[in-house]
């Protein structure tokens, strides 16, 4: 059995073509439904706040620089090479859904905080099949920065307007949402929730439209290159000779039971 070199393990030694970078910009447009769906959700038990732990981020970064490197740029290449590198390595011999839906959540749980699940776990699968459906981790990261980097740059310029209100003005409009949220009724929450679910639900069917068009692009890449001679043939079989696996035993084992308790653990524990 040979043993494959580090950059290939990690799906860095392929580039992703132009088409490809249109698509993926696409899916991150996509993944505003799939964010405003899930958060809406949440927020709606009244008792999760999913944007807590960015704005306590955000508190503690001392500048600009620092928050676009720790939130936008880091995690960007390092929880990449980690998820959708090493941990997806592994998940060779399933499908592009098992594999995406699999280190999406262990991404979702990575991230420890119940508020932030839904959320990571929704682009965690995006990025994850992605990465399957290109080959290569840079469409992953491509992805993973254009999120963070829309976090930052929108919560900074929210920041800065909240600096420049008068003294007072904030706690005023904190009082008021309060009202309005205590005002809210059964009929109002039920078409907030009835929105929350036709924002998801598009943003699923749309995701799944452009993950099948990214597989389609890459397919024909892959044909040119083999017409061409410059890709060798045994290079070509990638996803087609996986070996399917259930998805009961990727779910029902023992270190996916255990990652579960300590997540649920962490979040009764805090």
């Amino acid at each position: 059995m040979t043993k494959k070199p580090i950059l290939s393990t990690l799906k860095l030694d392929k580039k992703i073509n132009r088409k490809s970078v249109i698509i993926v910009f696409q899916l991150f447009l996509i993944s505003f439904l799939l964010k405003l769906g899930i958060n809406y959700l949440v927020m709606l038990t009244g008792a999760i706040d999913p944007s807590r732990v960015t704005m306590e981020v955000m508190e503690l970064a001392p500048s600009f620089l620092t928050l676009f490197f720790a939130v936008a740029i880091m995690p960007s290449f390092l929880e990449e090479i980690i998820i959708r590198g090493v941990v997806l390595d592994q998940f060779q011999d399933t499908s592009l859904w098992q594999g995406a839906i699999m280190t999406g959540l262990l991404f979702g749980f990575m991230h420890v905080d119940i508020g932030q699940l839904g959320y990571t776990t929704a682009l965690g699968i995006l990025m994850g099949a992605i990465v399957i459906a290109t080959g290569s981790l840079w469409g992953g990261v491509l992805f993973h920065f254009l999120n963070n980097f829309t976090s930052v740059a929108a919560l900074s310029f929210l920041q800065l307007i909240e600096n420049t209100l008068p003294n007072g003005f904030e706690q005023m409009v904190t009082e008021a949402q309060a009202q309005s949220t205590a005002n809210i009724g059964i009929v109002q929450e039920a078409y907030s929730f009835v929105f929350a679910v036709i924002c998801l639900g598009i943003g699923i069917l749309l995701s799944v439209h452009y993950i099948k068009k990214l597989q389609k692009v890459n397919v024909a890449t892959k044909e040119i290159k083999l017409e061409e001679g410059v890709l060798e043939e045994n290079e070509n079989e990638g996803n087609e000779s996986h070996i399917k696996v259930s998805w009961k035993s990727l779910f029902f084992n023992i270190p996916f039971f255990l990652i579960v308790l300590v997540y649920v653990g962490i979040n009764l524990i805090r």
